[in-house]
């Protein structure tokens, strides 16, 4: 009873902080469109994450909250479950190393206790764990495989005959325990169900994850083997080789439902798979072969950007006890320091090559380093662990009351010392207060009248519209159209199933791909219905600015020429008075995604004003951008652009000769003499 009080209390723990600190609605990229999917059960992008999808879907019926708010809750709910078995793995795996870092088990639940806050308190663990994602049950099916493979692991001599702590054993000195307990039988030659079972439930757990994001799972796979053991699965008879391809095929059935889900025309179907080869493609994700980068040099430079993301979640003194840690794990256990390495590397290198560009504040960049944060964590309890040790040993070396004290110094001083990352992800991870992104998607399709259709550029805009219209249940009755995806063939196909209404708008007959002619077609078409057009102004609509009449965030096409006069004006600007955030609010501020959203708004106002000759109106939007921290150099010298444009306007007007740019500017009052 006592043992399991830890990993309860553990998980309540986590699970309260993760309920506290969710978000209450949509959140951007990713979030939206897979809230949109597991509401109506359709198939999100590659790999399609199937496990996903119907475990999701599965918790959606608790009676707790909204349905958004249900999946950002189970993504808090799966990562407390992958700290508690990580929290056990460690306790596991300081038990397989010598008396230096094992100790007591008392002293092994304590160190495992504080790498685990440090952990979970990361902001790239703590932001999968309060919006929707799939990379908090990718790390729960992890940690879960780890723990059965370490239970099925030989494990040390018992506690009592252990050495005594004084006696420390020489570095390279293996203990009784998984590389030379020849006592303790291994798990499958003798077939003792004890630890057979928990062999063979970590396979399955590992098999199981594939359905859910496999690519950063595969890479996590050589680190698995190696703690079961080669000599485990090279001892495998042939009627256990194909219980493992059984359990293979059992874990990766989950991928049945998306061909199973695709016949049947869910409202969400990525790629418009029909078939097994277009299913295949989506599952293995062929087309982002494509954007692997082969060169040495630049994974090399992808590598060390995300050490330094992993560097700014620990902070000095964390990142350097997690590379001691591996350190002193060359010296003591080689076995685990390759093991721990190979974990680390390949997750690195993995997320090197699939990552296009290392983005450090992308979220969904920071769920495929959740694996490196594991590695990192041993390497954290080692050196702990190895702290505890030399101090236990020295203080009992001048007298046997001082260990004591010493014990609760250091729990003292390591409970402060993990919870430093809470302190620098805290303002970013609680989004219990941030309903952003549900703000800026009502505030786009309020303008929108029944039946009209919206086109979209930004697809992290596009993804939270999903969740809102279907997770949140708010206007459905607007089309939204990504203009990204207009020139494939399967989108098209799925805009005239899922608006048979607007068929002969979308009607794929014709030979145009490119997104931009399509969408010229389509408004043109839709003009001719009298639907009403709303658009995501961007830098390639600068053909169309007479006809767009500013509505918010977003701009309707009209069929005249739009005249802007001070009345449009004035109340665009009244409305970004409501409507806008302001550089001191707190929540915003601790939004990046959110504030990139608002500069890009911004911005692109701004060339729709300056391309319509409104220079003050474009220059104020630009010096906003400025002043949400868009500090690039082209952005100032339009400023500068706009300023002398300006400047020379109003001295023409005033019937002054124009100056020279290098003159100083003289008061206004004399110029107007």
């Amino acid at each position: 009873m006592k043992k399991t009080l830890g990993p309860i209390f553990l998980f309540f723990f986590f699970f309260l902080v993760y309920l506290v600190s969710t978000a209450p609605s949509v959140f951007w990229w990713d979030s939206g469109e897979l809230v949109a999917n597991v509401k109506t059960l359709g198939v999100p992008h590659r790999p399609g994450f199937p496990l996903y999808v119907l475990l999701a879907k599965l918790f959606s019926y608790l009676p707790i909250g909204g349905f958004v708010y249900q999946q950002n809750l189970f993504s808090g709910f799966c990562g407390a479950i992958a700290l508690v078995f990580f929290h056990l793995s460690l306790v596991m795996f300081l038990g397989r190393q010598n008396d230096l870092l094992g100790g007591s088990a008392a002293r092994r639940n304590l160190v495992a206790f504080f790498t685990t806050l440090t952990i979970g308190f990361t902001f790239t663990f703590w932001i999968q764990a309060v919006r929707a994602e799939v990379y908090t049950l990718g790390a729960f099916l992890f940690t879960f495989a780890l723990y059965c493979f370490l239970r099925a692991t030989p494990r040390p001599r018992p506690e009592a005959m252990r050495q005594p702590s004084a006696n420390f054993n020489r570095p390279n000195q293996e203990l009784p325990g998984e590389e030379n307990a020849a006592y303790v039988p291994e798990i499958i030659k003798v077939g003792n169900y004890a630890t057979a079972r928990w062999f063979w439930l970590g396979i399955f757990a590992a098999f199981l994850g594939l359905g859910n994001h496999h690519i950063t799972l595969l890479a996590t796979f050589p680190f698995l083997f190696a703690i079961a053991g080669p000599a485990t699965f090279g001892g495998l008879s042939f009627k256990k080789w194909m219980g493992v391809v059984f359990l293979f095929i059992l874990g990766i059935s989950t991928y049945l439902y998306l061909p199973v889900r695709a016949w049947s025309q869910p409202l969400f179907n990525w790629g418009g798979h029909t078939d097994f080869e277009t299913t295949a493609n989506l599952v293995l994700a062929t087309d982002s072969y494509q954007t692997i980068s082969t060169s040495v040099m630049d994974n090399l430079v992808k590598i060390h950007q995300l050490l330094s993301i992993l560097f700014d979640q620990l902070g000095i003194g964390l990142f350097f006890f997690a590379f001691g840690g591996l350190l002193i794990l060359l010296f003591v256990n080689k076995s685990w320091f390759w093991k721990v390495a190979l974990l680390l590397v390949g997750n690195l290198v993995v997320t090197a090559l699939l990552a296009a560009e290392v983005i450090p504040d992308n979220p969904d960049l920071h769920g495929y380093l959740v694996f490196s944060l594991f590695a990192l964590g041993l390497g954290i309890a080692t050196t702990i662990a190895a702290f505890f040790g030399v101090v236990e040993h020295a203080a009992g070396a001048v007298a046997n009351f001082l260990v004591g004290f010493a014990r609760v110094g250091l729990a003292g001083a390591f409970l402060l010392f993990s919870l430093l990352p809470w302190t620098f992800s805290r303002p970013l991870c609680d989004l219990s207060e941030n309903r952003i992104a549900l703000k800026m998607a009502q505030e786009a399709l309020s303008p929108v009248p029944p039946g009209g259709v919206v086109f979209l550029d930004s697809p992290a805009l596009d993804f939270v519209l999903r969740g809102v219209q279907y997770g949140e249940g708010w206007r459905r009755d607007v089309v939204v159209v990504n203009r990204a995806f207009m020139g494939a063939d399967w989108y098209r196909k799925s805009l005239i199933e899922n608006f048979p209404r607007l068929a002969s708008v979308f009607s794929s007959k014709t030979k145009k791909k490119d997104g931009d002619a399509l969408f010229r077609l389509w408004a043109s078409r839709l003009a001719q219905k009298r639907v009403p057009i709303f658009l995501e102004f961007t830098e390639r609509d600068k053909g169309l600015v007479d006809r767009l009449q500013p509505t918010g965030f977003l701009f309707q096409l009209i069929d005249t020429p739009f005249v802007l006069d001070t009345v449009a004006v004035e109340r665009q600007l009244m409305w970004e008075v409501s409507n806008l955030w302001t550089e001191d609010d707190r929540v915003m501020q601790n939004d990046p995604q959110a504030v990139k959203m608002l500069v890009l708004y911004l911005y692109r106002s701004g060339l729709y004003y300056e391309w319509r000759g409104a220079k003050k109106k474009a220059l104020n939007r630009f010096q906003k951008t400025v002043a949400w921290g868009e500090k690039g150099e082209d952005m100032q010298k339009r400023i500068l652009k706009l300023e002398k444009e300006i400047t020379l306007a109003e001295r023409k007007t005033a019937g002054s000769p124009p100056m020279a740019v290098s003159e100083p500017k003289k008061p206004r009052g004399k110029v107007s003499r």
